[in-house]
């Protein structure tokens, strides 16, 4: 190293520029790099979706997951196994099937409950990477 204290260093998550670093740590002239992809599997009422994606696919403890593109449409609850999502506006044309996108709001506890990442350019995958460390917390 070219500094002779430095011993260590945590590059970390932020590569990913998720929410918790783009809205808590003033990170900017940066686009969130990871998404989780999910299915809309209710509609109980005009203002909620229920998506098929919970604390098992995404973990909201830093931050809960923000919803991409898709204005008027909040993350409020993640159970086990799904996502409550409120609805406003244009947000409520969602329908039961259709495919939503979610940033999660911290990538750390996220990305270590997934075997791959998929690189996705033009809506192609174009490659994918196992998660070699994955379950590896010894």
């Amino acid at each position: 190293s070219d500094i002779d204290c430095v011993t260590e260093l945590q590059a970390g998550g932020g590569i990913f520029a998720e929410p918790f670093y783009l809205e808590e740590c003033t990170v900017a002239d940066l686009e969130s790099a990871v998404t989780i992809l999910a299915s809309v599997n209710s509609r109980p009422v005009l203002e909620r979706a229920i998506l098929d994606i919970g604390r098992k696919t995404v973990n909201p403890d830093v931050m809960m997951p923000r919803v991409k593109g898709i204005e008027g449409a909040i993350v409020v609850a993640l159970s086990a196994e799904h996502c409550k999502v409120d609805l406003e506006g244009s947000a409520q044309d969602l329908k039961i099937g259709d495919k939503v996108e979610l940033y999660p709001g911290y990538n750390d506890f996220t990305t270590i409950l997934h075997e791959n990442f998929y690189g996705v350019r033009n809506d192609k995958v174009e490659i994918v990477w196992p998660t070699a460390a994955r379950g590896k917390l010894q």
